[in-house]
């Protein structure tokens, strides 16, 4: 059964008989469909925009810690040729006052 409300129908265009009655609550019919079928087309509009940024967060995570573990393994390859640099050079000065002294 549909509910019509008649409340905010100005009497000039209030239903006299019973086919208009029935015309008007097969529009409130229609009307109502309509708005839930725009309501169902949004929300799955709207599922699609939440699945859409759901990825989007996972793919920018995945990066996120891509990114932080090569930051921990350029950190450790610096340390390494950090270390290395400087045995260069003990070398490099060794070498020298070796060669100073021959």
């Amino acid at each position: 059964m549909i509910y019509v409300d008649f409340s905010n129908i100005p009497i000039s265009n209030m239903p006299t008989s019973a086919r208009q009655v029935g015309e008007m609550a097969a529009k409130e019919e229609k009307r109502r469909a309509e708005k839930a079928e725009a309501d169902a087309v949004e929300r799955k509009r709207q599922k699609k925009v939440d699945d859409a940024q759901l990825q989007v967060a996972a793919g920018l995570q995945k990066m996120r810690e891509k990114y932080e573990a090569d930051l921990k393994s350029q950190a450790k390859e610096n340390k390494f040729n950090r270390k290395l640099s400087i045995a260069s050079f003990v070398v490099a000065v060794i070498s020298l006052f070796i060669s100073f002294f021959k």
